[in-house]
């Protein structure tokens, strides 16, 4: 494996302020364009990833086996890592089979990633699913990595995209970001340390699980601090009707942006969560001399 093609991938990542916001509202938006990474290892997901490949270069692993759904910027990375570094990554994703029309597959399949499609009933299993239990142990040698990239290796990157924030805007008052798994969020939240800055949370999936799911990996990744739930609010009304749900207004409103302040944006993850947030903007949630940090996360494709 030659980890020094990873220097394709850029970090810091770069940020802007949204000059408008705070003319018309007093708040300072400034966007934290992590998505610049690299075009296909972008954001979070590099971010998450970043930690597991030095974990594996360390280990003397020789593949990766992870899960994802058919759309998954996840599945969407790996390849990319599979292309860059040539390192064998077998996807067992969620869904009935190969379809040629879905981008992310075909991108994955084109790349060399070895794709088992599963149920959803053994889905939910993962690692405990017959055939998911199979590649597993035909391959000892790979390292198994979580549904979107979380776990204990996963928070080197995401400590590294703190530190950045932090050096670009020192003064932030809220960390503004949407949710997957909540792996990203929870990283993040376990490093904050007082009232003065805060997490606000979209999530692009229905449910009322989610908080508690960000919690869980919070305290996961820094259980020493009792003060971390007084540090998150999640916004659960701006799912659009759930994971995957695209409705016209979205996309026009995500065309908008684009127009206006040369911003794009995916349907699926970083489009809901910033119209959440404009909206809740223009309905006072945040304060005049508030400064918000929206972090893009990536999940654009090429």
């Amino acid at each position: 494996m030659n980890f020094s093609k990873l220097e394709a991938i850029k970090c810091p990542t770069p940020f802007r302020e949204i000059k408008d916001i705070e003319e018309q509202f007093g708040v300072r938006l400034i966007v934290k364009e992590d998505y610049q990474t690299h075009p296909v290892i972008s954001g979070n997901k590099w971010r998450k990833l970043k930690g597991n490949l030095l974990h594996m270069q360390s280990q003397g692993y020789e593949g990766i086996i992870s899960f994802g759904g058919a759309h998954s910027n996840h599945l969407y990375a790996l390849a990319g890592i599979r292309h860059l570094l040539q390192i064998p990554v077998i996807m067992l994703v969620r869904g009935d089979g190969f379809d040629p029309q879905n981008e992310t597959l075909t991108y994955a399949k084109d790349n060399g990633v070895e794709l088992y499609f599963i149920d959803r009933a053994a889905y939910r299993v993962k690692e405990g699913g017959e055939i998911a239990s199979k590649v597993i142990s035909e391959f000892p040698n790979y390292l198994v990595i979580p549904e979107g990239g979380s776990n204990q290796f996963a928070l080197a990157g995401i400590q590294e995209l703190y530190v950045e924030i932090k050096e670009q805007v020192p003064d932030y008052s809220h960390l503004v970001l949407s949710m997957g798994t909540g792996g990203t969020a929870g990283a993040l939240l376990s490093y904050l340390k007082n009232a003065r800055s805060q997490m606000v949370v979209y999530p692009a999936l229905k449910g009322d699980w989610m908080e508690a799911e960000i919690i869980n990996y919070a305290q996961f990744f820094n259980k020493s601090d009792s003060q971390i739930p007084n540090l998150l609010t999640v916004r659960s009304d701006y799912h659009f009707g759930g994971y995957g749900k695209i409705p016209s207004d979205l996309l026009v409103f995500i065309d908008e942006i684009k127009i206006k302040y040369d911003l794009s944006l995916d349907p699926i993850y970083t489009g809901k969560a910033f119209y959440g947030l404009m909206a809740d903007i223009k309905n006072g949630m945040y304060k005049p001399g508030d400064i918000l940090v929206f972090i893009h996360t990536g999940g654009l494709r090429k």
